[in-house]
């Protein structure tokens, strides 16, 4: 859950000037609130527009700091566009307060939070894919996303690309974790504990594809996991993702996104999706990145 007790301060307009660093950035709007953080999109001093998340907690935007460092640099991921660049980290100080912010790459597109209830199921299993990628990439990295929700994933503008946003809930396996929402947490529905394993972004990603094309599940006082999984059951019409979607909620081994399933629910008309794209060509992509081994969660593959 979110500890974050900031609220919107700065101004369109108003130039930030880093402590250390001696960068200067130009306030443009207010995007949102980010863990215990703000997000603001600002210009640097060649115009380019660039995410700056600013906090009062130096440990946890440090943090955040160091993993996006390294999954810029490893784990499959530097040169996908589902991570942001991190350029750089520095504070300023307003009043008696010290602000320490971080400045990372910017994503135009939407929220991935605005498709809930709405994606359908292709669609929602084409944006899936995406999402068992790049958690696959984390977990071999040794780290667990923890708040893994439509909030914080962009959807690109051209295409139906996903970028994955705010990584201040990363946490190294083993460790507990400090932010999550209810909805999309384990431990909320009594079905785990908040300890970081794959299991714990294994049932976040189920409740993600549910929420996509049902809605949100997030009323835990009012329904039970069973209650939800039944309702998959009888309102998932996709035979796939149906299956996808109780696995990763029951938590279970060796799941899905097999090349076969993909063949038949990546549409080659997807909204934003480049005319004439073949569906080999796409089946290929996904043997490449190895986007299919993160559904095959069992404790003895990242050993």
């Amino acid at each position: 859950m979110s500890s974050g007790k900031l609220k919107p301060f700065l101004k369109p307009g108003q130039v930030i000037t880093g402590r250390w660093e001696r960068n200067r950035y130009q306030a443009v709007r207010f995007l949102g609130s980010g863990g215990s953080g703000l997000v603001y999109l600002v210009r640097d001093e060649e115009a380019r527009l660039r995410a700056m998340k600013l906090s009062t907690d130096i440990v946890g935007i440090s943090h955040e700091h160091r993993i996006l460092i390294h999954l810029n640099g490893n784990c499959g991921l530097k040169d996908s566009s589902m991570v942001p660049r991190a350029y750089e980290l520095d504070d300023f100080q307003l009043g008696s307060v010290v602000y320490h912010f971080l400045i990372t790459e910017y994503f135009e597109g939407k929220s991935l939070g605005r498709l809930v209830g709405s994606a359908g199921c292709r669609r929602a299993l084409a944006i899936g894919v995406q999402i068992s990628r790049f958690l696959n990439c984390l977990h071999k990295a040794g780290f667990i996303f923890g708040d893994l929700k439509p909030g914080n994933i962009i959807l690109g503008r051209e295409r139906d690309e996903i970028h994955v946003i705010d990584y201040g809930s990363v946490s190294v396996k083993g460790h507990c974790l400090k932010q999550y929402t209810p909805g999309y947490d384990r431990a909320s529905w009594q079905a785990g504990d908040r300890i970081a394993d794959e299991g714990y972004d294994m049932f976040s990603l189920g409740m993600l594809l549910l929420s996509l094309v049902l809605g949100k599940q997030n009323q835990t006082g009012n329904h039970s996991l069973n209650e939800v999984i039944s309702m998959a059951v009888k309102k998932v019409g996709d035979k796939t993702l149906r299956n996808i979607i109780i696995r990763c909620l029951k938590q279970e081994v060796g799941t899905c996104f097999e090349p076969a399933e993909c063949l038949e629910v990546i549409p080659d008309d997807m909204p934003g999706t480049e005319a004439g794209l073949k569906v080999e060509a796409f089946v290929n992509y996904i043997a490449a990145v190895s986007i299919i081994s993160f559904m095959l969660s069992v404790a003895y593959y990242y050993q």
